[in-house]
């Protein structure tokens, strides 16, 4: 009787594990950039973050993030980083060129896409 009992509970465990995990609700990725004055060239610091269903902001943390340089009439990758615990990354930019910030998806959230700034 026990090892019957055993088994079944064996299997309740199993079979929990092996059904479908609840949907996932991607959500979008927002940018806000902040510009500063660095020793010899400006620089900018990017802040990604979602918006929760009550209007309050959250750092996107350890997520990729991408630096584009515009090249003829598309942008280019120039640098990618990781975001800290908080959701920033810090660059230092070229003085007279297009850039934007490119946010790639994830599982967890759309695609994100600055307006273009000239440093």
């Amino acid at each position: 009787m026990r090892k019957i009992l055993g088994m079944v509970l064996a299997g309740v465990m199993v079979g929990g594990f092996a059904s479908p995990a609840e949907a996932q609700t991607k959500y979008d990725a927002y940018t806000r950039v902040d510009f500063f004055a660095g020793d010899e060239n400006p620089g900018i610091h990017v802040w990604v973050y979602r918006q929760d269903s009550q209007g309050d902001l959250h750092g996107l943390r350890y997520i990729k993030v991408c630096l584009q340089r515009a090249s003829g009439n598309s942008y280019v990758n120039r640098s990618c980083k990781k975001t800290d615990s908080g959701g920033t990354v810090t660059w230092l930019l070229y003085s007279g060129y297009e850039y934007r910030i490119y946010v790639p998806p994830t599982a967890y959230h759309y695609p994100s896409t600055s307006e273009s700034f000239i440093a």
